[in-house]
C-alpha cells in the first residue's frame, strides 16, 4: 500500500484473518487497529456527524446494519471486504482504546446506520 508502514504481504495475511473471522482474542484489536489505519493512510474519514467519506470526498453509505453494527463495502485487489462501519467510526473518534477486547458500541438511538460521535456509546 502507498505510504503504509506494513508490507503488502502483510496486510493482505491480516485481511484476510479478519474475513476469514479467524481473530483470537490476543490478536483481533491489533489486526483492527492496522485496517483502520491503512484506510485512513488511503483517505477514509468519518465526519463527527457520521458522515462516512471515501478518499475522493463521496459520501459512502452503509451496505449492511443489524443491531450488533454497520458494515460498509472496500474494494481490495478487486476484492470486496466488509468494514464495521460502527467501530471504525469509534477508532476515528475515541483511539485504540475503543478496540480492545471486552469493549462494546452501541448507539445511543438504537440505530446502528447513525455513526456519528454524539450517537456512539463505548462500554465495557
Amino acid at each position: 500500500m502507498p505510504g503504509s508502514l506494513v508490507c503488502e504481504p502483510c496486510f493482505q495475511n491480516r485481511m484476510d484473518r479478519i474475513k476469514n473471522k479467524v481473530i483470537d482474542v490476543e490478536g483481533r484489536d491489533y489486526d483492527e487497529k492496522i485496517l483502520y489505519e491503512e484506510l485512513i493512510g488511503e483517505g477514509f474519514k468519518v465526519k463527527e456527524n457520521g458522515q462516512l467519506l471515501s478518499p475522493s470526498g463521496r459520501k459512502r453509505t452503509i451496505s449492511k446494519a443489524t443491531k450488533k453494527g454497520s458494515h460498509f463495502a472496500v474494494y481490495t485487489d478487486e476484492e470486496k471486504q466488509e468494514v464495521r462501519a460502527d467501530r471504525f467510526a469509534a477508532y476515528t473518534f475515541y483511539g485504540q482504546g475503543a478496540l480492545k477486547h471486552g469493549v462494546n458500541i452501541t448507539f445511543k438511538d438504537n440505530n446502528p446506520r447513525n455513526i456519528s460521535k454524539d450517537n456512539l456509546k463505548i462500554t465495557s
